[in-house]
């Protein structure tokens, strides 16, 4: 009887694992070769499967030719290591294996994907395998994922969290975006460890360009010293440039040093022509931590031409909290912030101070915030100039600024507050009606022509587009990311 039930058990978790690995069925693609000129055609699960458990192919071209709903991932593995395995990333010795290939995803999108990879609470040694967490865990130059949309993923790590890539080294990242119901989390955040709304971290020169997140986004440090750590709404940690990028994330954390609109920490990049909408804190939920800003929480390179009109709130014991820059060594110009920031730090309650300072800046120096703006002023603030609400919706206001290509203001747009305004190209497109192959990058409300060959004055359609948008694909004339 002993040695039935015995059996019966082992029958069991054998039909389990057997489940389990039914359910990370890996399907090669049937077209393409995987070079740049006839990339692997991607169109299911099963296909992203493939390229995960083959890093044979992770310097390969992968071109996306649907959405792919990827909710049977949840279901993948056992407790602590549960869902996809990013395609590329740390093995449990610590050695990185980078995707350094291309993955265009022609406008198409992966909804619902899970990845759980915490750290266990009954085992107090970092591991490797928690860390470098999304769908790309790491890349490295001369990688470049675009035109691609991750939706309502559930991602949790314990360190270089992000719903895209975990750690970019040198990578472009290009019209990418996160959003929806899922979120990007780290529980138990390791010493030195990063989470990102769309990466991780960014650095070694890498470029992400017109991209954006919309998303929950959450970070705990573990039982250690909150220094070390950031989180950002699109990057965790980034000396990378940032252009034409925005979040309106929802981020909430605790115990971190380093907490931004767009990014955690940036350690030397750059960030321009960027903007932050959504909430730091929504409900307070940002306790015992620091430097904490609507662009940068901790900002030692080049923010120029952002803004942020998000909120930050919070608890007891947040300190060096602005609309801008937490805490800056770096250089600011051209910045505005209308950020209400409703905080308590030390049982002190700080908006509407009449001995404040401007809430550009949280700390740092103030020689170094040029030419920027806030409509908000609290205690202990450094740099920049206050104004009234209404006056920064005046062009005369902003001393310096380019309002002939980068800026703008029209008062039926952001409030009437100032906006990105750059000019499209113009576009001739020398293909015929059945494939058009030409991408047009633009910021502001455009009519596009499209022409029937390029020798000919022949209108076909005339379509006006509103900002912000990034990519339109002539082919069925829809916007990516959206």
């Amino acid at each position: 009887m002993k040695l039935t039930l015995n059996f019966l058990i082992l029958l069991v978790f054998a039909l389990f694992i057997s489940v389990n690995l039914q359910a990370q069925t890996a399907t090669a693609p049937t077209d393409g070769a995987g070079t740049a000129d006839d990339p692997y055609e991607i169109s299911s699960i099963e296909n992203l499967n493939w390229i995960s458990q083959n890093s044979w192919t992770w310097s390969k071209h992968f071109i996306q030719m649907q959405d792919i709903d990827a909710s049977e991932t949840s279901s993948y593995g056992p407790t602590y290591f549960k869902g996809f395995n990013p395609i590329g990333r740390i093995s449990a010795t610590g050695t990185t294996t980078n995707f350094t290939g291309t993955y265009n995803g022609d406008g198409y999108k992966i909804m619902n994907l899970y990845i759980s990879r915490y750290k266990d609470p009954n085992n107090n040694n970092t591991q490797w395998d928690k860390v470098s967490i999304a769908l790309f865990g790491s890349i490295k130059s001369p990688a470049k994922i675009e035109n691609l949309g991750l939706e309502n993923v559930d991602i949790c790590g314990s360190a270089y969290v992000g719903g895209l890539v975990g750690t970019c080294e040198g990578g472009t990242i290009s019209h990418c975006y996160v959003e929806g119901t899922g979120t990007v989390r780290s529980y138990n955040l390791i010493q030195g460890g990063r989470a990102g709304g769309l990466v991780g971290s960014a650095t070694d020169g890498s470029l992400i360009e017109y991209s954006y997140t919309d998303i929950d986004i959450s970070a705990y440090r573990n039982n250690d010293s909150e220094s070390g750590k950031s989180i950002g709404g699109l990057v965790g940690q980034s000396s990378a440039t940032i252009n034409y990028c925005y979040s309106n994330a929802t981020i909430n954390v605790g115990g971190i040093q380093g907490v931004g609109g767009l990014v955690g920490f940036d350690s030397g990049g750059i960030i321009k022509n960027s903007y932050f909408t959504g909430n730091i804190g929504s409900g307070g939920a940002v306790s015992n931590s620091y430097e904490v800003g609507g662009i940068a929480g901790k900002n030692w390179g080049n923010i120029e031409n952002c803004y942020s009109t998000g909120g930050i709130g919070g608890w007891v014991a947040v300190s060096k909290v602005a609309g801008i820059v937490g805490e800056n060594t770096g250089n600011v110009k051209y910045c505005y912030s209308t950020v209400y920031i409703n905080r308590l730090a030390g049982g002190l309650t700080l908006p509407n101070d009449n001995n404040s300072k401007q809430a550009v800046c949280g700390n740092g120096n103030a020689n170094r915030i040029i030419n920027s703006y806030s409509s908000k002023s609290y205690r202990y603030d450094y740099g920049g100039t206050q104004k009234s609400y209404n006056d920064l919706k005046i062009e005369a206001t902003f001393e310096g600024w380019d309002f002939e290509n980068v800026w703008g203001i029209n008062p039926s747009k952001n409030n009437g507050l100032p906006i990105f305004e750059t000019s499209a190209p113009e576009i001739a497109v020398a293909t015929s009606l059945s494939f058009f192959d030409t991408d047009l990058n633009a910021t502001k409300d455009t009519t596009i022509t499209i022409l029937n060959n390029g020798d000919e004055e022949l209108v076909i359609s005339a379509i006006t587009v509103s900002a912000p948008f990034s990519v339109i694909d002539f082919t069925s004339v829809k916007f990516l990311p959206k």
